[in-house]
């Protein structure tokens, strides 16, 4: 069996709401979002490359960065979701 990447084990830590201020939450859920929205594009993106190249180094090379792009979104969510800002 392999063995838990480290998003998946950091997603096993406690939430710890943010302290900032109302007006900062609303900055940060703003932010949050844009940065989440753009994560999901990025890894569609990449999805279509790993079909679409023909070498098998590549698609490798692409699938791993798409796997980040994954645990970039994940983090950003749980921020949001242990802030009451993913809506």
């Amino acid at each position: 069996m392999p063995a838990a990447s480290p998003s998946a084990e950091d997603s096993k830590l406690a939430c710890t709401p943010s302290s900032v201020s109302e007006e900062e939450k609303k900055n940060d859920a703003y932010l949050c979002r844009d940065a989440l929205s753009m994560e999901k594009h990025v890894s569609g993106v990449y999805n279509t490359g790993i079909f679409e190249f023909t070498s098998p180094v590549m698609r490798d090379t692409l699938a791993h960065i798409q796997k980040e792009e994954q645990n970039h979104g994940e983090k950003l969510y749980n921020y949001l979701a242990c802030n009451n800002m993913y809506s």
